[in-house]
């Protein structure tokens, strides 16, 4: 029973996953239609402003990986995990919330590019988004080494 419920869990995780990395490229068609059909797009700030708009987008970009660390740790260590059911659940918490909080600075990027017009920091931060999705994207295996190691 625990077996299908994994499975079940981790493919909608993976699902889930792959969401976010297909957000990720219509963003990138959004913008190079932009970039390349619109001539007469301009960023809605002026040269200053976009320049703290991109700083800040690389400031939340980074605070994305401390923040998921955070997360993770705080529900593994609930002391809700007592079953095995339990674990399996908080697994599958973690894998939909990191896929989802992995999405900001792609988005962080896209709408960079319609303040300040920076194209280049989006694909920048598009590329974190897709090495942190592919780095964490969940693993049957290691959920189930997991769940050995805590209930074995």
């Amino acid at each position: 029973m625990l077996e299908e419920e994994m499975k079940k869990y981790h493919k909608l995780a993976s699902i889930t996953s792959y969401a976010v990395m297909g957000i990720v490229i219509v963003y990138a068609l959004v913008i190079e239609i932009f970039k390349n059909t619109a001539a007469e797009f301009k960023p809605l700030l002026d040269p200053q402003a976009a320049i703290a708009v991109k700083y800040a987008s690389f400031f939340i970009a980074a605070s994305v990986f401390f923040t998921i660390k955070q997360i993770a740790k705080a529900k593994f260590k609930s002391e809700k995990n007592k079953t095995a059911e339990e674990f399996l659940e908080n697994i599958f918490f973690v894998s939909i919330i990191r896929a989802a909080v992995f999405e900001v600075p792609a988005f962080m990027g896209f709408i960079c590019f319609f303040l300040a017009g920076a194209y280049i920091e989006f694909y920048i931060l598009s590329a974190f988004t897709f090495i942190m999705v592919i780095s964490y994207f969940p693993k049957l295996d290691n959920w189930n080494k997991e769940l050995k190691r805590k209930f074995n």
